[in-house]
């Protein structure tokens, strides 16, 4: 049997997609109140989760470091060949006149300072084209791109998900609040503060990311029934769910929209008299 794996072959789509302008600004609206800890635990989890996500771009990246390091500890033995053959051959070639040696010279000379001063574009191309392509078919590394992917969209979500949690909590005054299905959750939500702010942090794509997330936490990422009637952009092979990088950075970025926008209500409330 042959598991298929789909994912971003593109190098760049691992690169980190966290925000710290973002954390930074909505650090500052829950700042003096019951929020800060609940946002700032927010900003932790999705944090690593972005790390999680770079970890693929950053090894490449640590891999082009340490050959850069290598190199500039020894001679390279094609800038000695350059260096021998800039020095000799005009020397050695007894026919030319004085002036044609020193023409030589000059070409040779700007040969070898040109081929000196590419050693990191030749190992950036080298480690992040060559070697990244060549690791890609083996199923060991694909299969942690693959797999990845998923944990760090389900941990963002699970994030957003105890985001909204104690943040309603905190406004509520009710520190022993759970939540028992996501409907009552968003009852217990509208009534709180409205329906209109409930329909922005729960339905369209919220909802849409919950049915994924539950698709990957209780269905074995398998695509349910409820998650297909939406229509969503996902891909879907083999009934299976494949979680890629666009995705999981455009699930920070529509989460981080309602975060700020709850923060934002929250502080206003908490900080109001009689709240």
């Amino acid at each position: 049997m042959k598991k298929n794996l789909v994912i971003d072959p593109n190098f760049d789509s691992y690169q980190s997609f966290f925000d710290h302008a973002w954390a930074q600004s909505i650090d500052k609206v829950a700042d003096g109140t019951p929020l800060a800890v609940i946002v700032f635990d927010l900003c932790a989890a999705w944090k690593a989760a972005a790390n999680t996500h770079r970890l693929p771009w950053l090894t490449m990246q640590l891999f082009k470091s340490f050959a850069r390091g290598f190199v500039q500890t020894r001679e390279p033995i094609t800038k000695m060949c350059i260096e021998a053959v800039a020095q000799r051959l005009p020397a050695e070639m007894e026919r030319l006149s004085n002036m044609q040696r020193k023409d030589m010279r000059k070409v040779l000379q700007r040969i070898y300072e040109d081929v000196c001063n590419r050693p990191d574009t030749a190992i950036g191309e080298f480690v992040i084209g060559n070697m990244w392509q060549a690791i890609l078919p083996d199923f060991e590394f694909t299969a942690s791109l693959w797999a990845s992917q998923r944990l760090c969209y389900g941990a963002i979500y699970y994030a957003y998900e105890d985001f909204l949690v104690r943040t309603y909590r905190a406004v509520v005054g009710q520190p022993d609040y759970r939540m028992f299905s996501a409907k009552q959750f968003g009852d217990d939500f509208a009534r709180a503060f409205t329906n209109e702010l409930r329909g922005f942090c729960f339905a369209g794509d919220v909802n849409v990311a919950r049915l994924v997330r539950n698709a990957l936490a209780h269905n074995g990422g398998r695509e349910t029934e409820e998650l297909r009637r939406e229509k969503h952009p996902y891909r879907v092979e083999d009934g299976e769910i494949h979680v890629l990088p666009s995705n999981t950075k455009g699930l920070f970025d529509m989460l981080k929209e309602r975060a700020t926008r709850l923060v934002t209500e929250a502080a206003t409330r908490l900080q109001s008299p009689g709240s």
